[in-house]
């Protein structure tokens, strides 16, 4: 049988491997190889074939780790369908995207790691650029652009915004503000990692839950510790925005701001003096560009007139290397939320005292 179906017995506190029929034992597959390609599933029954099909079309050296997260569709059956023994499926019970694919690295035996969405789908050519990447350049991020697409097919490209190459040493150093302070740096799935890197992520990352921003501290994380970065502008991946996705769910705006609070706390305690002030400044930035720039409720803008008016950010924004641009964008856009904060509020004052 080409496949490995776990499944978590409490009892024991292992994982039973379903195809042999025993537990699971790390050292069957201490083989190792060039590229995990790890793939967290959630009810993906209906996309995970159009991102599969283009990896195992190849005969590269590599495994496909598919993480089911406690899928109740047919996610399984359909990526067993794929009779290659490069592809392993683990279930396990649910507990979100962030957990599963922290679960399937700890399988990995790859020299590097990408984690893709399973409702995504990549390019032919993907996988290639990638292992010509991993055989010719050694770098320990590979960095590229990415499609944003719609249903309906309409694409945007978010761009990195720096010039193709490598960047290593103090031409490393001087691009990582940027790197840390742009939209494209957050998706896992546009960056080939070296797995030692990932590693001691695990062991330096934030222990609680989060419902959002988990991305984010994972990538300030390893840019952290990276010590060369290949940027290729080029896109091969599309993050596509289904209506109905369950893993691109929203979080209400209270989540969202309470998980920004707790990664930047962490941030302040733990990475702030490995990534710099500059650097750390720059993610402040971003993040509240982000959370203010959501669409959100009216009883959510008590909330909002909270973040406009916390000094922290202010303070952090002003005293960073940002473009002039950049922060007049920024302060425009908190007077224009603000003015918008006291309409509503006097819209629901005059709304209220008419019922009454």
């Amino acid at each position: 049988m080409n496949y490995m179906v776990l499944e978590y017995r409490n009892d024991r506190n292992k994982y039973f491997d379903v195809s042999i029929g025993d537990f699971y034992d790390a050292e069957r597959w201490i083989i190792k190889m060039k590229l995990s390609i790890i793939i967290p599933v959630y009810n993906a029954e209906k996309y995970i074939c159009a991102l599969l099909a283009p990896i195992l079309s190849t005969d590269y050296d590599l495994e496909v780790i598919c993480v089911d997260d406690g899928s109740t569709d047919n996610s399984v059956s359909v990526i067993k369908e794929y009779k290659d023994g490069r592809v392993k499926v683990f279930s396990k019970r649910n507990e979100g995207a962030y957990k599963a694919w922290q679960y399937g690295l700890r399988q990995s035996r790859g020299d590097y790691i990408v984690i893709l969405d399973s409702d995504d789908y990549i390019d032919d050519d993907y996988v290639d650029i990638i292992m010509d990447f991993i055989n010719t350049i050694h770098a320990d991020i590979l960095f590229t652009s990415y499609f944003i697409e719609k249903e309906n097919g309409e694409k945007t490209v978010c761009e990195i915004g720096l010039d193709d190459g490598l960047y290593e040493d103090e031409k490393l150093n001087l691009i990582k503000c940027k790197l840390l302070g742009a939209r494209v740096p957050y998706s896992k799935a546009t960056k080939v990692v070296r797995r030692e890197l990932y590693i001691r992520m695990l062991n330096s990352t934030y222990k609680g839950k989060l419902k959002d921003y988990e991305d984010w501290l994972t990538m300030v994380n390893i840019f952290s510790m990276a010590k060369s970065v290949f940027v290729d502008n080029r896109a091969y991946y599309h993050y596509v925005q289904h209506s109905n996705s369950v893993s691109k769910s929203t979080v209400s705006y209270n989540d969202n701001y309470n998980s920004f609070l707790k990664v930047l706390n962490f941030m302040e305690n733990e990475l702030r003096s490995k990534i710099g002030i500059d650097n750390y400044n720059s993610f402040c930035f971003r993040g509240l560009y982000f959370l203010l720039g959501r669409s959100v409720a009216i009883s959510e803008y008590d909330l909002v007139y909270k973040i406009i008016n916390n000094n922290l950010f202010h303070d952090n924004i002003l005293s960073s290397d940002l473009s002039k641009k950049e922060k007049i964008i920024y302060f425009f856009k908190c007077i224009w939320l603000v003015k918008l904060y006291k309409f509503l509020k006097k819209k629901l004052i005059y709304l209220n005292n008419s019922k009454n």
